[in-house]
């Protein structure tokens, strides 16, 4: 029976008895479902399994389907489109006889909880329950009542809660859409075991706050909504392609790592557009250029992580940088140029820097920097330029080897406790004045405390300079008192402003 033979009238249907499929798809035909189609228990396809199809129409249809619940033949049902699907007042409590493989439902509606009919159904192979509104958990009840399902189809619901996965692995599961709900927490990190033959899957428009450590792979998407987005995890996935576009309107990031990914081009300079930006972490991909000046900008930044990448060079000059330099700099093995002059930078000079294998410019003078400049340096073959002055640096200038032979005074000036060449302070004199100073303390302390001592045992020993020494220091006591008395008049003269 074609569905264009029927206009409005649907109640005659019900009296062909020898009706064996029924597609009455793509129609305007509206109102409630006749309750004669309980009774239509003939309606097979050719392959002896029902087919139900009343997609496109403008039915209004129960969502728990107790009206086909004696159909023990009916395994596809269709509903897509314009149906409003609805919950009756008072939900059946038998059980179906039917059992589904494929349940299509989605279109205008107004539902809470799943249909108990569901919690019947062991036999699905494709499931979709899109825009029904649905509200409540992730039904990992139904991967595990269902293990052929293939394809599962929950988008643009209310679901919320964390993603629950079976207590099993699903080994069938190819399709999972729950995009356009409410879940929230960090996606499992045990999901490809669970679901080992997951092909796509599908979780944007929702609040999950970790997407890390998964196989998500392709390229970020240029047209990435994320106005309210505070923080993206996507580390250690399979992410591939450019920062250009992505995140561009994401102005309220606080957090976002991208580490451990395939993540190619350079770091865009519109990126100081994330004034709220307190966390960036870019580690292990393979972003290449520089990285701009303007990162300079966001004052929230308090972690920024750019290591193994392919950065040609970094210039953080002329800022207000403060703490000391991070040790991670120093694995950022493909940069040529590293300038963080003139900024209240303090610590050591950190012993990484050694992994620059093809830095040729370094210039860390102007700052607060403190210990000895490393040895390890002169392992730098490709150093042109090294600037260390305007520091605090102490002990010996590295040795003049390789390209450290090549620097002139100007490279270490100004850092008074620095010592050897090519400056012309000579390290064995700085390293014998403070022992020098150092024992004329010890021997002026000795001496003093042997003379206190020398005085108290003879004032201890003889009574008669034990008295004369009393009644000098009451004498003094005395005149210093009369003193004060006889001048306090003129004393208080004077106003103390």
């Amino acid at each position: 029976i074609l569905a264009k033979v029927f206009a409005n009238e649907f109640t005659g249907v019900c009296k062909l008895k020898q009706l064996r499929e029924l597609d009455i798809s793509f129609n305007d035909i509206s109102g409630s479902l006749p309750s004669c189609l309980a009774n239509i228990t003939s309606l097979q396809s050719f392959n002896k399994s029902q087919y139900l199809d009343l997609s496109h129409n403008l039915f209004q249809i129960p969502i728990s389907l107790g009206l086909f619940f004696n159909h023990s033949k009916l395994k596809y049902f269709l509903s897509q489109g314009n149906n409003e699907i609805y919950r009756e007042k008072t939900e059946q409590n038998l059980t179906p006889i039917f059992q589904l493989e494929t349940l299509f439902i989605d279109g205008y509606a107004c539902n809470e909880a799943f249909p108990k009919f569901l919690y019947y159904q062991h036999n699905l192979r494709v499931a979709r329950l899109q825009s029904l509104k649905l509200r409540g958990r992730f039904p990992y009840w139904l991967l595990e009542n269902n293990t052929k399902l293939e394809d599962l189809y929950l988008k643009n619901n209310s679901l919320s809660g964390p993603l629950q996965l079976p207590l099993h692995s699903h080994l069938n599961l190819s399709f999972l859409d729950i995009s356009d709900n409410l879940f929230h927490g960090i996606i499992p990190p045990d999901i490809a075991t669970h679901l080992p033959r997951l092909e796509l899957v599908d979780l944007s428009k929702n609040d999950f706050n970790d997407l890390s450590n998964n196989d998500i792979s392709g390229s970020l998407p240029s047209d990435f909504s994320c106005s309210n987005m505070v923080g993206v995890h996507l580390s250690r996935n399979q992410l591939q392609g450019s920062l250009e576009d992505a995140f561009f309107d994401c102005l309220q990031l606080v957090v976002l790592d991208l580490s451990h990914n395939n993540m190619t081009g350079s770091i865009p300079s519109w990126f100081e557009r994330f004034y709220q930006l307190g966390y960036m972490i870019l580690g292990h991909n393979n972003i290449e250029g520089e990285i701009p000046i303007h990162l300079c900008n966001l004052t929230q930044l308090s972690l920024i992580d750019l290591s193994h990448n392919n950065l040609s060079g970094i210039d953080l000059s002329c800022n207000k940088l403060i703490g000391q330099i991070p040790i991670q700099i120093g694995y950022l093995n493909e940069i040529h140029v590293l300038n963080l002059s003139h900024n209240n930078l303090n610590g050591k000079i950190p012993a990484s820097f050694s992994n620059l294998s093809q830095i040729e410019s370094l210039d860390l003078s102007h700052n607060n920097l403190q210990g000895n400049i490393p040895s390890q340096l002169t392992e730098l073959d490709f150093l042109e330029v090294f600037n260390v002055s305007c520091n605090d640096l102490s002990g010996r200038t590295p040795e003049k080897v390789k390209q450290f032979a090549t620097f002139d005074e100007s490279s270490y000036r100004d850092n008074p406790l620095l010592c050897g060449w090519p400056l012309q302070k000579d390290c064995a004199t700085m390293e014998s004045s403070p022992s020098i100073s150092r024992n004329f303390c010890v021997s002026f302390g000795v001496a003093y405390a042997m003379v206190l001592v020398t005085i108290a045992g003879v004032l201890f020993i003889n009574p008669y300079w034990r008295q004369v020494w009393f009644y000098f220091v009451e004498i003094s006591i005395d005149k210093c008192y009369y003193f004060l008395i006889d001048n306090i008049g003129c004393l208080s003269k004077f106003k103390i402003m």
